[in-house]
C-alpha cells in the first residue's frame, strides 16, 4: 500500500488505525476517546512539521554575518583577513557574506542592519571591549542575535579580538573559535590564520549540517493514522 515504508512503521500505523476504527464505531464515549487520541496526533504532527519548517528556513538562508567594533579595525582589519578564509565558501555559493560595509550610500543604515540580522543563519562576533562598549552593538546585534540563537537555532560563533571581560555575558555560554587567553591582537599573523582558518571550517560544518530535512517515517505514520482514523477531518496537509 505505502511502498518503501519500513515494516514497524507499517505496524505503527496499522495498530494506531485499528484500535481507533473500534472505538469510532463504539460508545459516545469511545468516540470522545478516539477524538482525544486524533487531537494529541495532530498536535505531534504540527510540532514536528515546526521543526521542519524551522530547518528548511534555516538551510534556505545563507547569511555569515560579521559583528565587530570599527575602533578594533585601526591596527589590523581582521575583517579582511577573516574573510579571505571565506571566499572559497563564498564562491561555492554555500555562504553569503555580510557585515556594514556592505550597505551602500544611499540605503538606510539602520533598516539594512536589521535586514540582516533577521536573515543571519550564522553570526560571527569579533569580540574587545570595544565591541561591549558599543551601545549599538549592544541594543541592536548582541541582544537581537543571541535571542535568535535561543529562538530559532541561529549559530553563533565568536573570536576573541583582545582581552576583556567577557566572563559574565551571555556569549560565555558558547565556546570561542581560538584561545580568549590569546586574543588575535596578541597573535602573530600566522597564528592568526589558523584561528580563521578553524572558524571556516566550522561555518562549513554549519553549512552541511543544515542541509534540508526530510519528514521523519514516525511523522508520516502520523498523517496516515489520522487520516484513517477520522478522514473527514480538517488538516492541512501539505
Amino acid at each position: 500500500m505505502f511502498i518503501g515504508m519500513p515494516d514497524r512503521v507499517l505496524r505503527s500505523s496499522s495498530r494506531t488505525c485499528s484500535t481507533a476504527s473500534r472505538a469510532y464505531c463504539s460508545t459516545e464515549a469511545d468516540k470522545r476517546e478516539i477524538q482525544e487520541a486524533i487531537d494529541k496526533l495532530t498536535a505531534e504532527i504540527a510540532v514536528a512539521e515546526k521543526a521542519e519548517d524551522l530547518a528548511r528556513r534555516k538551510a534556505a538562508h545563507k547569511e555569515v554575518l560579521i559583528s565587530y567594533a570599527h575602533k578594533d579595525m585601526t591596527e589590523v582589519d581582521y575583517v579582511d583577513e577573516l574573510r579571505a578564509h571565506l571566499i572559497t565558501l563564498e564562491r561555492a555559493k554555500k555562504i553569503k557574506w555580510w557585515d556594514d560595509l556592505q550597505i551602500k550610500p544611499s540605503e538606510k543604515w539602520d533598516a539594512e542592519i536589521k535586514k540582516a540580522l533577521a536573515k543571519a543563519k550564522v553570526a560571527v562576533m569579533l569580540v574587545s571591549a570595544n565591541f561591549f562598549r558599543s551601545d549599538y552593538i549592544w541594543d541592536e546585534e548582541y541582544s537581537h542575535l543571541l535571542q535568535a540563537a535561543e529562538e530559532e537555532g541561529a549559530a553563533i560563533l565568536w573570536v576573541p579580538v583582545s582581552a576583556c571581560l567577557y566572563d559574565d555575558m551571555e556569549i560565555s555560554k558558547y565556546q570561542a573559535v581560538g584561545d580568549p587567553k590569546k586574543p588575535l591582537a596578541m597573535l602573530t599573523h600566522a597564528a592568526r590564520q589558523e584561528v580563521y582558518t578553524e572558524l571556516a571550517r566550522r561555518i562549513k560544518g554549519i553549512h552541511q549540517s543544515l542541509a534540508l530535512t526530510k519528514p521523519s517515517p514516525r511523522n508520516f505514520a502520523l498523517r496516515i493514522a489520522v487520516f484513517l482514523c477520522h478522514p473527514r477531518k480538517n488538516i492541512n496537509w501539505d
